[in-house]
C-alpha cells in the first residue's frame, strides 16, 4: 500500500458565498473532470436549461430528457458494414517515441503507402501527425509521391490532424488548441490535406472542450471510444451509440458534432466486431495482432462457417446502431507493422467479402474497407440521431461502479511533469508574442519549432497524464527542459532586440545579455535559490515582461544578497516601495540570503524596466518585514534589520483592504471575512493521505489518515504582503499570502505548496472541497503500464488562487451554467501566464513599453 496525500478544504458557507479555487495546472475550476469516486454528481452542473437535447451526461450521471425518441433513419434488412483499418501509435508509452518510430511505425507507415497503392480497395486512417512528419523528413521523394496519390484517391484518411492523439482531462485548452494547428499546419504545407473527421479512442474519458475546437477547426464528424461503460451500456440498449454533441451553452446547435461511439471497450477487431471475443479473435489477421487471440485460422479452409460466425457478430452489433451502416475498426496497438500483417488482412478478408457480398439474398450485407468519410457519408444525416450535451469524465471500464475503478488517479499521476507543461506552455506563449512584436526583423518562428513540437508531443493521453514507463517519463523530461531552456534564450535575444532596436541587432553590438530570473520548475525545496549580487553603490537591470493583454497589478519577487536596495523605474525616474523578506528553509531563517518584493503596474503586453540600486544603507522606501511566530529562539533576534515578535495569540491575522484571513498557530486557514460584510466565512484547511491501492490510472481509496501538525507557523507581515510559511512533514509545506493591492491580486488568498503537483478537485459534500496533491504508486491497476513505474514523484510546487466572491444571479439561465467571475477568469491567467523577469549585465534605453514601439 502507498500514500497520497491529499488537501481538504472544509469550508462551512454563511450566507451567499461562492468558493472558488484556481490551480495552474488545470485549465479551468471543474469538479466534473476530477471526480473521485466518493461522489455521486458533480459539483458544478455545465447543463444550460435552454439549449435543445436529448441526452445529458454529466460526471456519473445520464439521462435521456426527451421522451419517446424516434429517429428518421429507419433500420432495414441490408447492412453495410465498413471495415476501417488503423493501427493505434502511441508516440510514447511502454517505450520513447523514437523507439516505437524506429521498431514499428517507420514500418507501419512504409507498408501502407505500399499496398495502399497496390490494392485500390483498400483503406487505412491516421491520427498522429508526430510520426507521420518524422517519417516524410525520412523518405524518398517517391514514397512522398506515393503517398499523396492514396490521400487524394481518398484510401488513406487523415483523422483529427492534431500532432498527438491528445488527452482531454488535464491539458489546458492552450495547448490542446496548439496540437491542433502544429499538425493542420504540417498536413496544409506539406500534403495540402485538411482533415475533415477525427478519430480519438484511447484518452480516459471524453471532455465537451474537444468537440468544439474540433468544430472550430473544421472537423464536424469524430470517433470516441473510452466512456463509462455503465452510460455505454445504456447507449447501446437505446441505440444512441451514433450522436449529436451540442455545447451546453449552444441553443440551436451551431457546433453540433457528430459523433460514432465504439460499441464496446476498446478499438482492436476481437473488442468491435460483436460480442463474442472467441469468434472476433478468429478475425484478427496478422502477427501483430493482439497477442490474446493466438493465431487465426485460414479462411478459404472454413469459409461457410466462418462467414456465418462474422456476419452474425456484425448483426448483434449493428442492433446496437440506428442506422443500416455498420463501422467496424479492424486494427490495435502498433499493428500492421509487418508485411505478412497487409497480405494476410487483404487475403482473409477479401475472400469474406467476396463470399459474402456474392450473396446478398443471403446474407443481406456487403462488407468493404472504408475511411470514417466513407461511414458517415453513408449513415445519413446527423439530424437524424439524438442530441447530448455533457462530458464522459470520470471514466471506468468497470460495469459496476461501486467497485471504485474510476480512471481519476491520473489527474495527480506525475505532478512534476504536469507542472513543468504548464510552465513550457507560459513560455512559449511568451516568446510567441515577443516574436510577433519583433516580426519585422526576420524569421524568429522556426526557433520555435521544436519547442512548440515537444509541448503537443507532451500532450498525448499517456505522456502529461503520468501513465507511461519511468525511462519514458524521463524522455518527455528531457524534450521539455531543452525546449525550455531553447526558448529562453530566444526570449533573451528577442528582449534584447525590442529595447535596442534593430540597427543593434544588426550590427551584432549587443550591448545587455538578459537571463531569465524565473525559476525552474520543481526544484528542490530545501535548495536555495540563486541570489541576485548587486555590489555596494552599484546596480542591476531588471526587466519584466507583462504576458497579459490587459492592464494589472504583478509580483515581483527577487532573492538578493544584501537588502540595502532600491528600487526605482527607469521610465520615470520613480522610486518603488518594496519589502525585504527572510527567506525560510525548514523552520530556519537563511542568514545571508534576502527576498524583495515590489509591486509592477503593468501595462498590456509591455517590457517594463526597473533598477535595483544597492545604497549601503536601508532606505525608506524598502521596508524590512516583521517575522511572528511561536517558535522564534533569541537566535533569530540577530538577523539584521527584521522585527522578531511571539505571536502570542491563538490566530495569526492577516488582512487588506478586502479581505482579511484567520490562520491557526500550524498555519491551517481558519476564517475568511469579506471587509463590508457582516459574516465571515469558516473555511477549516488539514492534510491529509489515502492508502491508495490503485495504480498510475486508477484511484482506489482505502485508509485515510490525517497529516500530524508539523512546527508553528512563521508569519511574516510588511506593507506589500504578509504570508504564512508552515510546513507539516518532512516533503510537505505551504506558503499563504495575502497582498496589499488593488484588483485581483488583493481579492484573493494566494497559496503555495512544497510537495508533488497536479491537483484532481472534488467535493464530497456540500461545503467542502478535496484538492489531491501528490500520488506515489508502486502498484500495478491491470491497465497495461505495470508495477513500481509511477513510485516515485519528483518534488513541485503548486500555485493556488483562494477567491471569496458573492454570487449573483441575473436570471434564471444563468443558474444552469458555472461561469468563471471576471475577477477569477483574470486570476486563472495570471497563475498560467506569470510575469518573466530578465536581468541585464547593464541599463537599457529608458523606453519601457515597446508595444509603444511598434
Amino acid at each position: 500500500m502507498t500514500r497520497r496525500k491529499l488537501l481538504f478544504w472544509t469550508l462551512t458557507v454563511l450566507g451567499t458565498i461562492l468558493i472558488v479555487i484556481q490551480n495552474t495546472s488545470k485549465d479551468e475550476v471543474r469538479s466534473k473532470s476530477a471526480h473521485t469516486q466518493q461522489i455521486s454528481k458533480p459539483v458544478c452542473n455545465s447543463t444550460n436549461t435552454n439549449a435543445v437535447t436529448d441526452i445529458r451526461a454529466a460526471g456519473h450521471t445520464f439521462k435521456t430528457i426527451a421522451s419517446n425518441l424516434t429517429y428518421a433513419s429507419s433500420k432495414t434488412d441490408f447492412l453495410n458494414v465498413f471495415l476501417l483499418l488503423h493501427s493505434h501509435v502511441d508516440p510514447g508509452w511502454l517505450q520513447t517515441f523514437d523507439e516505437y518510430y524506429e521498431k514499428k511505425v517507420q514500418s507501419i507507415l512504409t507498408l501502407a503507402v505500399r499496398y495502399l497503392n497496390q490494392e485500390p480497395s483498400l483503406r487505412f486512417i491516421w491520427s498522429e501527425m508526430s510520426f507521420l512528419e518524422k517519417w516524410w523528413q525520412n523518405f524518398t521523394q517517391k514514397q512522398k509521391s506515393d503517398l499523396l496519390k492514396v490521400i487524394n484517391s481518398g484510401q488513406f484518411e487523415m483523422t483529427g490532424g492534431a500532432w498527438v492523439m491528445t488527452d482531454e482531462a488535464t491539458p489546458y485548452y492552450w495547448a490542446t488548441i496548439d496540437n491542433l494547428i502544429e499538425g493542420h499546419q504540417f498536413l496544409a504545407s506539406q500534403l495540402n490535406v485538411y482533415p475533415t473527421t477525427s478519430w480519438s479512442v484511447d484518452p480516459f474519458g471524453h471532455g465537451a472542450m474537444m468537440p468544439y475546437l474540433l468544430n472550430l477547426a473544421g472537423i464536424k464528424k469524430m470517433a470516441i471510444g473510452r466512456i463509462n461503460n455503465v452510460h455505454k451500456a445504456l447507449m447501446r440498449d437505446r441505440q444512441q451509440l451514433v450522436f449529436r454533441w451540442r455545447q451546453s451553452w449552444d441553443k440551436t446547435g451551431v457546433y453540433d458534432n457528430w459523433v460514432h461511439t465504439l460499441p464496446r471497450t476498446y478499438y482492436t477487431t476481437w473488442n468491435t466486431c460483436g460480442p463474442e471475443r472467441e469468434v472476433c479473435c478468429k478475425f484478427a489477421f496478422g502477427p501483430s495482432a493482439m497477442t490474446e487471440c493466438g493465431s487465426t485460422e485460414q479462411v478459404t479452409a472454413n469459409i461457410s462457417e466462418l462467414a456465418e460466425q462474422l456476419v452474425e457478430n456484425y448483426r448483434i452489433t449493428a442492433a446496437s446502431y440506428s442506422s443500416n451502416a455498420l463501422l467496424v475498426a479492424v486494427g490495435g496497438d502498433f499493428y500492421m507493422s509487418e508485411e505478412s500483417d497487409w497480405t494476410e488482412n487483404i487475403k482473409q478478408y477479401g475472400a469474406l467479402m467476396k463470399h459474402i457480398n456474392s450473396d446478398p439474398k443471403k446474407y443481406a450485407m456487403k462488407i468493404q474497407f472504408g475511411t470514417l468519410s466513407n461511414y458517415f457519408a453513408a449513415i445519413g444525416k446527423p439530424s437524424n440521431f439524438p442530441t447530448l450535451s455533457g462530458d464522459f469524465f470520470p471514466y471506468t471500464e468497470d460495469p459496476n461502479p461501486s467497485s471504485f475503478s474510476w480512471w481519476t488517479g491520473y489527474f495527480t499521476t506525475r505532478p512534476y511533469h504536469k507542472r513543468l507543461e504548464r510552465i513550457i506552455q507560459s513560455q512559449l506563449r511568451a516568446t510567441d508574442l515577443l516574436s510577433a512584436f519583433a516580426f519585422n526583423s526576420g524569421n524568429w518562428s522556426h526557433k520555435s519549432v521544436k519547442p512548440r513540437r515537444d509541448l503537443a508531443l507532451f500532450q498525448h493521453h499517456d505522456a502529461i497524464t503520468g501513465t507511461s514507463k519511468a525511462y519514458v517519463m524521463d524522455d518527455y523530461l528531457k524534450r521539455l527542459l531543452n525546449s525550455l531552456h531553447s526558448m529562453r534564450v530566444q526570449a533573451n535575444t528577442l528582449v534584447d532586440f525590442l529595447l535596442h532596436g534593430k540597427k543593434t541587432v544588426a550590427n551584432n553590438e549587443k550591448t545587455y545579455f538578459f537571463s531569465e530570473m524565473q525559476n525552474e520548475a520543481g526544484s528542490n525545496e530545501n535548495e536555495l535559490p540563486v541570489p541576485l549580487i548587486i555590489p555596494l553603490h552599484q546596480k542591476a537591470t531588471i526587466v519584466v515582461y507583462n504576458q497579459l493583454a490587459q492592464r494589472h497589478v504583478q509580483v515581483v519577487r527577487i532573492t538578493i544578497r544584501v537588502p540595502t536596495i532600491k528600487v526605482v523605474r527607469i521610465s520615470d525616474q520613480a522610486i518603488i516601495t518594496a519589502q525585504i523578506n527572510p527567506i525560510i528553509r525548514s523552520e530556519d531563517i537563511v542568514s545571508d540570503m534576502y527576498e524583495i518584493v515590489f509591486l509592477v503596474h503593468s501595462e498590456p503586453l509591455s517590457l517594463t524596466t526597473y533598477e535595483l540600486q544597492n545604497v549601503g544603507h536601508q532606505p525608506e522606501t524598502t521596508e524590512m518585514a516583521t517575522i511572528i511566530s511561536d517558535m522564534l529562539s533569541t537566535r533569530l533576534k540577530k538577523f539584521h534589520g527584521f522585527s522578531c515578535k511571539l505571536s502570542g495569540s491563538k490566530q495569526l491575522m492577516l488582512a487588506n483592504e478586502y479581505i482579511s484571513v484567520s490562520v491557526d498557530p500550524s498555519g491551517y486557514l481558519q476564517n475568511v471575512t469579506i471587509i463590508g460584510q457582516d459574516n465571515g466565512v469558516a473555511l477549516k484547511m488539514s492534510f491529509w493521505s489515502y492508502t491508495d491501492s490503485g495504480g498510475a490510472y486508477v484511484f482506489k481509496p482505502r485508509e485515510v489518515k490525517k497529516i500530524n501538525d508539523g512546527m508553528p507557523a512563521i508569519l511574516i507581515s510588511g506593507s506589500i504582503v504578509s504570508e504564512v510559511t508552515a510546513r507539516f512533514s518532512g516533503q510537505l509545506s505551504q506558503v499563504m499570502s495575502l497582498f496589499n493591492s488593488a484588483g485581483t491580486l488583493g481579492r484573493g488568498i494566494h497559496i503555495t505548496l512544497r510537495p508533488n503537483m497536479e491537483s484532481a478537485i472534488t467535493s464530497e459534500k456540500k461545503g467542502r472541497l478535496e484538492v489531491m496533491i501528490d500520488r506515489s504508486v508502486p502498484n500495478d491497476d491491470g491497465k497495461g503500464l505495470g508495477a513500481n513505474e509511477a513510485s516515485l514523484s519528483r518534488p513541485s510546487e503548486l500555485k493556488y488562487f483562494l477567491i471569496i466572491e458573492s454570487t449573483i444571479v441575473d436570471s434564471p439561465q444563468l443558474q444552469s451554467i458555472a461561469y468563471h467571475s471576471r475577477a477569477t477568469q483574470l486570476s486563472l491567467e495570471q497563475l498560467l501566464y506569470p510575469p518573466i523577469l530578465f536581468v541585464a549585465t547593464g541599463r537599457p534605453n529608458s523606453k519601457s513599453q515597446f508595444v509603444e514601439q511598434y
